[in-house]
Formats: C-alpha cells, sequence, structure tokens
C-alpha cells in the first residue's frame, strides 16, 4: 500500500512494532503511545481518520467540491486539530476537531455518546436522549443546518460536528453503558499493563472505554503493518460490496445507534472473561459512584489478551467500515 505522508497520534511508532505486536510488554507500549496523543473521549485520531478517508474516498465529486471548499474557506486553527499532525485530506484534517473543542465549550460533550443500559430494549433510544443531548439527537441537528441556507461558517461547523459524531455513533461503548459510564469505570489488564487508579478513584486506566476508543485500533494497526491511510484503503479494498450496500441504504440514525450498542452488549461486554454482573441503571459522574464502581469492578481482575482482540477486531474493522459508508451518504444528501 502507498504510504500516505502522515502517521499521526503515534502511527509510525505502531507501525514500526508492527511484527512485535503480540509480545504483551510492547502492546502496552502501543496503549501507552495511544493514551499520551488523544483525549479518552471517543475513537482517537487513527479511527477517525479512517473513518473520514473511507468517506471522503466514496463521495460524489459535488458533495467533495463542497466540502473541501466549505472547509477551506473556514480553517481550524492547529490548537483545534486534535491530532498530533496535520492531514492532507481535508474531511481527515477536521476529523477530531469536536473532541478538540470539548474543554471551551462542555455543553457539547453529551452530543458524542447516547446512554444504553446493557439490558435496555429498542424503545429506550428515543427516553434516553429525551433531552436532546446524545449523539443522535445532535447528528440529526447538524445534518439539518448543513443541509439549510445558513451562512457558511455555520455549515463548516455543522460539518465537522458530523464528520466526527457518525463516528463516534459507531464506537461500540458510545451506545452502551452497565452503569460504568460506558466502560470507564470497568478497569481492564491490557495484556500486561494493569489498571491503576487516581488518587481518589474516581478514575482508572487501562479502562475497557479507554481501550475500545484507542488500543484495540492501535493494536489492530501495528499488526496490519499499516498506518491510517492505509488501513482506510485496505478496508475500502476487503469490504467494498458492504460499503457500497450500506453507503446506498437509508440514512436511519436511530437505527444505527441501536445496532451499536448491540456490539457493545455482544462484543465489548460479552467477549470480557469472567463475565460482568450487570449493574442498575444510573450514570454515574466518576468511578467511586455507583457503590464504588470502579473499585468493585477492579476486584474481579479483567483481561484483555490476544483472544479478546482477535474477537473485537473483524468488529472494529465493521463499524470503521460502516461509519465511513454512512458518512459518505450523508454528505452526499446534505451537500448536492
Amino acid at each position: 500500500m502507498a504510504r500516505s505522508g502522515y502517521d499521526d497520534n503515534g502511527s509510525a511508532r505502531v507501525r514500526r512494532l508492527g511484527r512485535y505486536a503480540h509480545r504483551p510488554m510492547l502492546a502496552t507500549i502501543i496503549l501507552l503511545a495511544a493514551r499520551s496523543a488523544t483525549p479518552a473521549w471517543g475513537w482517537g485520531c487513527d479511527a477517525h481518520r479512517i473513518v473520514a478517508l473511507i468517506a471522503s474516498a466514496r463521495l460524489s465529486e459535488p458533495a467533495r467540491a463542497a466540502s473541501t471548499a466549505l472547509l477551506a474557506a473556514h480553517p481550524i486553527p492547529p490548537e483545534e486539530r486534535g491530532c498530533r499532525t496535520p492531514s492532507p485530506n481535508a474531511l481527515a484534517a477536521v476529523a477530531m476537531w469536536a473532541d478538540a473543542i470539548r474543554g471551551d465549550e462542555p455543553e457539547t460533550a453529551p452530543w458524542h455518546y447516547v446512554n444504553l443500559p446493557r439490558d435496555a430494549g429498542r424503545g429506550e433510544l428515543g427516553r434516553a436522549c429525551r433531552s436532546g443531548r446524545c449523539v443522535t439527537a445532535a447528528l440529526a441537528r447538524q445534518i439539518d443546518v448543513l443541509r439549510s441556507d445558513a451562512p457558511g461558517a455555520t455549515r463548516t461547523r455543522a460539518l465537522r460536528f458530523v464528520v466526527h459524531l457518525v463516528a463516534d455513533l459507531h464506537q461500540p461503548l458510545h451506545a452502551a453503558t452497565n452503569g460504568d459510564r460506558g466502560g470507564n469505570c470497568l478497569p481492564v489488564t491490557y495484556f500486561d499493563d494493569a489498571p491503576r487508579a487516581d488518587a481518589r478513584g474516581e478514575r482508572w486506566e487501562p479502562n475497557l472505554h479507554a481501550v475500545w476508543d484507542t488500543a484495540l485500533v492501535s493494536t489492530v494497526l501495528a499488526r496490519a503493518h499499516a498506518t491510517a491511510s492505509e488501513y482506510a484503503a485496505d478496508l475500502r479494498r476487503r469490504l467494498a460490496d458492504e460499503i457500497a450496500s450500506w453507503q446506498a441504504a437509508d440514512v436511519r440514525i436511530d437505527d444505527w445507534a441501536w445496532e451499536t450498542h448491540r456490539v457493545g452488549v455482544g462484543v465489548a461486554y460479552g467477549r470480557l472473561s469472567p463475565s460482568v454482573p450487570m449493574e442498575p441503571h444510573v450514570r454515574p459522574e466518576t468511578c467511586r459512584e455507583n457503590h464504588d464502581v470502579g473499585r468493585r469492578m477492579a476486584a474481579l481482575r479483567l483481561r484483555i489478551d490476544d483472544a479478546y482482540v482477535e474477537a473485537a477486531r473483524p468488529v472494529v474493522d465493521m463499524q470503521l467500515a460502516k461509519a465511513g459508508a454512512r458518512l459518505a451518504a450523508i454528505l452526499d444528501a446534505a451537500l448536492r
């Protein structure tokens, strides 16, 4: 595969370590590299850029021209890039912007996920987003703005959100939770990297959410000896028929959220051993709440190993490819 010209978010280091990625200590190095470069809020730079690159390659010419023109007319400053290095691709360059601004715009934080308990029924999706402060409602609003005749700067801001939120909607732990903040309060050992709590026990690392945000993708890239751009091209090749089908389907945001929820329940939580008990339907702000859920879950001594990674890998591939295809479909419809 051709080199892309950028190895963001530690991808160059991951690539060099790729042939050793089965070794526990180096898997830990991959995790630490991912931790140091991205906030643990959603898919990391590599995943978001993979989604954006897949979408960019699938766009119609009018949508590509319109999106490129909007982003060029209203560029973001380097500090809002969210990734360590710039990308030559217009969509990939802004893929992490919505995370980068969260410190300045904390009201947008709930836009990145929807709290659906592990045992939720399909009908609970509407109740989980009754206030409109969740990823499904936020994405729908931003699509409406992008399709409107609002000023260019307003539509560009909506475009950046759409690029990011479509990807977050496909992260399994952004649509599934177990009284543990979507796995943020579920400590796990990632190969030989044991979980540690902060001084107050309010946060734990590694945790299941962070594993799905960055560590799994970093490990998958390492084992494929690929950068984000190379992996995006490989997914387009391997899943070409599926991507075309997903892109041609109707835009059904709630259905996508429910689909992602089922993956979170069945794989992200479901592949853990020992099994994790079902928790009450609560939304703790820190891991000390819900009867100190972090320490209770730490006592399970959960471990992410090769078996878990290999079970998760096809899910990671599918979710990234689906997000890219569906992002292309949204932009094609909104930017005709």
